[in-house]
């Protein structure tokens, strides 16, 4: 899926205040949308510009839980025996 370009301005005096890096804000946006299960592991790491290990220790710092689910093979694709 291609970007969309959505770009968010965050005022000054906040980005001041909370010492705030484009950096932190993408894995803040990264973070609280995996934990709020709308994207995926992988997509948090994309998000975020992150390998997933980085990620999972930022996950794990802020008492979050990193659940990867194997693929799953629908059942009409699966082959008896």
């Amino acid at each position: 899926m291609e970007p969309c370009g959505v770009h968010i301005e965050v005022p000054t005096d906040i980005v001041s205040e909370a010492e705030l890096t484009a950096r932190e804000a993408r894995l803040a946006l990264a973070i609280q949308l995996y934990a709020d299960g709308r994207i995926d592991h992988a997509q948090a790491c994309r998000l975020a510009e992150m390998r997933a290990g980085v990620l999972d220790r930022a996950l794990a710092a802020r008492n979050l839980s990193v659940v990867i689910y194997p693929m799953v093979v629908p059942w009409r694709q699966r082959r008896a025996g």
